[in-house]
């Protein structure tokens, strides 16, 4: 049978689900983590990611396939800036460059060697 939620009960969970979780709270209603669950969303509550993700860390978790997709996209990259150096636009092949560094930080030998041909562009 469904558990009657009174004032002081939804008072409780409104106070403190930040800081404990669902099986915490729970424990303390006597009830299952599914019906807390349903009873924070129901009341509009939700909590944020105690961590926000970025890019490098979402990448350490992609598959064997995406990894080789991002690599293959940075080399392309690479590739194109490369192209642009040999015609003579150097302005867009630093802007190329720096793309890489900023899009594929975690392909380390890519980026590296996108920041060589930077440096390379620096001095010429």
């Amino acid at each position: 049978m469904a558990k009657k939620w009174s004032e002081a009960d939804m008072a409780f969970i409104r106070d403190n689900f930040l800081y404990m979780s669902n099986g915490e709270l729970a424990k303390h209603f006597e009830v299952t983590r599914k019906s807390i669950e349903t009873k924070l969303r129901r009341m509009g509550l939700r909590r944020e990611d105690k961590f926000p993700r970025n890019r490098v860390e979402t990448r350490k978790k992609l598959s064997a396939a995406q990894e080789q997709r991002l690599r293959k996209r940075a080399i392309e990259l690479l590739e194109a800036g490369l192209k642009l150096v040999s015609i003579g636009r150097k302005k867009k092949a630093k802007w190329q460059f720096a793309r890489i560094i900023r899009e594929y930080p975690d392909i380390v030998d890519i980026a590296n060697a996108a920041r060589e041909y930077m440096q390379r562009l620096k001095t010429e």
